[in-house]
């Protein structure tokens, strides 16, 4: 457990009691583990960008994103060249089948907020995507579109 002094709005200070999160107990902080897990996925999400775009992947800026879409670490791939963006998930982590197109549409306006460009979904909502990364998992990879041609992206 783990004690935490705060104040409320109205500026009293209030006793907050937390649990821990767990973590590997080898002398590293849950920070250290989740930065590592998040170095494991990137490796992960660049073999499969590897196998499924080739030479082009060296054109796109990859980044884990510890949590997006109600995921923890999620690929993120865009080339503001290419005007493109892939939204790109490991193994077990991608979306209902059932429920893509909804889905599509709800990942286009949080990536619209987060990039701060308009981004559209750039595939229909039946095609699958999948290359191999490293573990031999697929790596689910959604295509969008840079709409606005931004000439930069700043998170």
């Amino acid at each position: 457990m783990s004690e935490l002094l705060s104040q409320n709005q109205r500026g009293e200070n209030l006793l907050v009691i937390q649990s821990l999160p767990a973590f590997s107990g080898k002398g590293k902080t849950p920070l250290a583990d989740a930065q590592a897990e998040a170095e494991a996925m990137l490796a992960e999400y660049r073999q499969g960008m590897e196998d499924g775009l080739k030479a082009e992947c060296d054109r796109y800026e990859l980044v884990c994103m510890h949590w997006l879409l109600g995921q923890k670490y999620v690929g993120l791939a865009y080339s503001v060249e290419l005007q493109r963006a892939y939204l790109l998930y490991a193994g077990a982590a991608r979306p209902d089948p059932e429920d893509e197109s909804i889905w599509l549409l709800d990942a286009a306006k949080e990536l619209t907020m987060l990039m701060r460009t308009l981004v559209t979904p750039d595939q229909c909502s039946t095609a699958i995507t999948y290359w191999g990364g490293i573990n031999q998992q697929p790596v689910f990879a959604y295509r969008f579109k840079l709409a606005d041609a931004p000439a930069s992206i700043k998170f």
